[in-house]
């Protein structure tokens, strides 16, 4: 395979980057979002108020998911910024593929020890040790060094028939986020809204959804295409 390997350091910040800014003026890449949702889909103790919940059975029962996704993200004033679209696949422990295929190609994928990114457009792949770049991207976005589960006040919004609606709201001061909000329908996720102490949003919403799904380990292998151009470390 004809790859070029280019040696760095530490991981540089994808290109596709929304800069939901943060108090201190540090951007959150597109990439953060992606691993903050693979993370509370990791969590198993977090806690609610009630076992029976459908956060905390979705929390505790759930070891894949599948689903088609559309992605929103509007600032301040409610204006769109930016809408995509795409699927993805999560295992528990530690296992995803986040494919953007509107309006451009994109493929993130951890396999459990490295997060590769590859950007089709710049025919360019970035590789970093999985576990460093969740715990970055998601410190940057909770602004704290213990559990992450431990860095959250779980709220019940609205527990309606058809519809419940959660917030999860970091208990750090200096955290960059104002909430997430996760809605379900049915006991299955359905939408999840991130929200910034300046008023952008960044909305997920979920449709076909499987939970349980049986899923090829294959989704969670990535070889970089020939020709492509390899940075990062583990780019062997």
């Amino acid at each position: 395979m004809s790859t070029r390997v280019v040696r760095e350091k530490c991981w540089r910040p994808h290109r596709r980057e929304i800069e939901l800014s943060q108090q201190w003026g540090a951007p959150i890449s597109l990439v953060s979002m992606v691993l903050l949702w693979a993370t509370i889909f990791g969590l198993s103790g977090i806690a609610v108020a009630q076992s029976s919940d459908p956060l905390a059975q979705f929390l505790q029962d759930t070891q894949s998911l599948q689903a088609v996704f559309g992605q929103d993200v509007s600032d301040e004033n409610g204006e769109l910024i930016e809408s995509s679209s795409g699927q993805f696949w999560l295992a528990r422990p530690g296992r995803f593929r986040w494919q953007y295929s509107v309006p451009y190609h994109q493929l993130l994928v951890a396999d459990g020890e490295q997060l590769w990114i590859y950007d089709e457009e710049l025919a360019q792949v970035t590789v970093q040790p999985q576990s460093q770049v969740m715990s970055e991207a998601v410190g940057l976005l909770l602004a704290g060094e213990s559990e992450v589960m431990d860095q959250f006040r779980v709220e019940l919004m609205s527990d309606k028939t058809a519809e419940t609606r959660y917030a999860l709201r970091p208990r750090s001061e200096e955290s960059g986020l104002e909430r997430i909000e996760l809605v379900f329908v049915g006991g299955l996720v359905q939408q999840m809204e991130l929200w910034d102490k300046l008023g952008q949003i960044t909305r997920l919403r979920f449709a076909e959804v499987e939970l349980k799904a049986s899923l090829a380990p294959e989704l969670f292998r990535f070889i970089p295409p020939e020709g492509v151009d390899v940075i990062g470390v583990g780019g062997d």
